[in-house]
């Protein structure tokens, strides 16, 4: 999703604002995912330390917490659901939280994400152990990064309305994601020779689309009621057609083709199941 217009701070700031973060990675690979703010007009910034989990992440029907909650220290674990886990998971985000705390200059929220590179890490407890710490390099950030804050402030934008709701609709994304299984065919300009997701058949969009869920092999086969092997056949196969080597490779591939977009998921659920 484009949230920024083009040559934003935000966007233009992302290897600036990865080294000012860099003193944190000898921590067990902790890092900063996000440092972003909210105001009560609406409107905010957020700086991104990887470009790809960014155009996921805003894509998605997810909202940002800081944009609700109050100040303290939020474990994604509790807000977020499994899946959207999972996909954080395979862009080397793990034991994320939302460390938010309130701003006078002007009055609204901050909000930093920290996370682990390595699925094995010290956990949750580690931010509560830490906690001075988390509060002296969120003063050390906001002092190297201020001529990058100021420009980012002063050029502010209206947040998406699916990004400042409540947690209690994060789930939209997912039942969706169940309503597809049963309304689903692919647009006719979706189906033209030269957009590569006509190499797909339906199963294995299906299947696709369940796995960018999160959902295993063996979830998906029981929702699709299919065998894990065909299953496993029909990954497989999306995989090699979209020239993916990877997941992440597939979540970027999907995003650039449409496939995560909330308008075009929506679109699909307005159609008909297809034979």
């Amino acid at each position: 999703m484009q949230v920024y217009p083009p040559k934003h701070i935000c966007d233009k700031s992302l290897y600036e604002i990865i080294k000012i973060q860099s003193p944190l990675n000898k921590l067990d690979g902790l890092h900063l995912v996000f440092y972003g703010c909210y105001y009560p007009d609406n409107t905010g910034f957020m700086f991104y330390t990887n470009k790809a989990y960014w155009l996921i992440r805003t894509s998605l029907n997810v909202p940002f917490q800081g944009t609700y909650e109050k100040d303290g220290i939020y474990p994604w674990v509790d807000f977020h659901s499994s899946s959207f886990i999972k996909i954080s998971e395979d862009f080397g985000i793990f034991c994320p939280i939302n460390f938010i705390q309130s701003s006078n200059e002007p009055t609204g929220k901050e909000i930093f994400t920290f996370a682990f590179s390595h699925k094995k890490n010290p956990g949750i407890s580690f931010y509560f152990n830490h906690l001075e710490m988390l509060i002296k390099f969120a003063e050390y950030f906001k002092v190297q990064a201020k001529t990058l804050i100021k420009q980012a402030y002063e050029t502010r934008v209206p947040v998406p309305t699916h990004l400042t709701s409540t947690k209690n609709e994060e789930q939209s994304y997912e039942n969706t994601i169940k309503e597809l299984i049963n309304n689903f065919s692919l647009p006719a300009e979706y189906l033209m020779e030269d957009n590569i997701l006509s190499k797909l058949t339906n199963k294995e969009m299906l299947c696709l689309c369940y796995y960018l869920m999160g959902k295993t092999a063996a979830e998906i086969a029981n929702i699709l009621k299919l065998s894990p092997k065909t299953t496993a056949s029909h990954l497989y196969n999306a995989r090699l057609k979209l020239e993916c080597k990877n997941k992440s490779e597939l979540f970027q591939k999907a995003f650039e083709l449409g496939l995560i977009d909330s308008q075009f998921i929506r679109h699909l659920t307005s159609k008909k199941t297809s034979s």
